[in-house]
C-alpha cells in the first residue's frame, strides 16, 4: 500500500523525516549529556562544594569571563569553605568542570554545523570560509599538524575568548575536520585548565589580580581579533584569486 503516492515521493518524504530526526538528535545529544553530567555531579558532591562548582560551570558558560579568571575564583571559593577539599581533589574538580563545558560547547557546534550552514547568508559565508581553508590544508599537508597544534595552543591560552566555542568556530573556518577540531579542543582545554588550576590552589588571589586586570582582557581581545582579521583577509584574497582565475 502506497496510498496512491509515487514511490519516489514516498522515498523523499522518508528521507526528509530521517534528516529531521537526525537534526533533532544531534541538537539534543550534547544537552542530554550535559544534564546527565550535572545530575551525577550533584549526587556525588558534598552540599558545601556544589554551590561553588555549580556557579563555576554556569559562569563559564554564560559570562564573559574566561577560565583564567573563573578557575582561580572557584579555587578561592573552595579554600574559603569550613572544610576545604584536598589539593588534588580541588584541582581535578575545578579543572574537569571547565574542560567539560569547553568540550560540550565544541561538541554541540561540531554536531550542528550542518544546521548553521542552512542559515541564509551566514551559511554561505561559513561554507565559503571552510572550503577555502580545506583547499589550503589539502594543498599544504604539512600545515595540518601545525593547525591542530595551533588550535590546541589557542584553547590552552589563559586569555578571554580562548574557550571551546571560539576555538571550534576558528577551527571550522580554518578548514579543519570536525573530529580534529574536537580533539584539539579537548587537548588544549585539558592542558590549559590544569595549568591554571594547579597554581590557583596555592596563589589564586595573585592569579586573579593578574588575569582579572584590564591589560589581560585587552591582550586576549587583541589576540582574538587578530585571528579573526587574518581569516577574513585570507578569505577575501582567496575569493579575488578565484574570480581572476574564472575570468582569465
Amino acid at each position: 500500500m502506497n496510498d496512491g503516492k509515487p514511490i519516489k515521493e514516498m522515498d523523499r518524504e522518508k528521507l526528509t523525516a530521517n534528516i529531521i530526526i537526525k537534526a533533532i538528535f544531534y541538537f539534543a545529544l550534547p544537552i542530554l549529556i550535559s544534564a546527565l553530567y550535572l545530575i551525577i555531579l550533584f549526587g556525588l558532591l558534598d552540599d558545601s562544594l556544589w554551590p561553588v562548582i555549580g556557579l563555576l560551570i554556569l559562569s563559564y558558560f554564560i559570562s564573559p569571563f574566561g577560565k583564567e579568571v573563573l578557575i582561580p575564583a572557584a579555587m578561592i571559593g573552595l579554600l574559603a569553605l569550613a572544610s576545604p577539599p584536598s589539593a588534588g581533589y580541588a584541582i581535578i574538580l575545578v579543572a574537569t568542570s571547565v574542560i567539560f563545558v569547553d568540550v560540550m560547547c565544541s561538541f554541540f557546534l561540531v554536531l550542528n554545523l550542518p544546521l548553521i550552514t542552512k542559515i541564509p547568508l551566514l551559511g554561505k559565508f561559513v561554507l565559503g570560509f571552510e572550503s577555502i581553508g580545506r583547499k589550503r590544508l589539502a594543498a599544504h599537508p604539512d600545515r595540518r599538524m601545525w593547525a591542530q597544534f595551533g588550535l590546541a595552543a589557542y584553547v590552552a591560552l589563559p586569555f578571554q575568548g580562548s574557550g571551546g566555542i571560539m576555538a571550534t568556530i576558528l577551527g571550522v573556518l580554518g578548514g579543519m575536520r570536525s573530529r580534529i577540531v574536537l580533539i584539539s579542543v579537548i587537548v588544549g582545554s585539558t592542558i590549559g585548565c590544569f595549568a591554571i588550576a594547579f597554581p590557583a590552589y596555592f596563589v589564586g588571589e595573585k592569579m586573579l589580580d593578574i588575569f582579572g586586570s584590564t591589560i589581560s582582557y585587552i591582550i586576549g581581545t587583541m589576540v582574538m581579533l587578530g585571528i579573526i582579521i587574518f581569516l577574513i583577509i585570507r578569505y577575501l584574497r582567496s575569493r579575488r584569486k578565484a574570480k581572476r582565475g574564472s575570468t582569465s
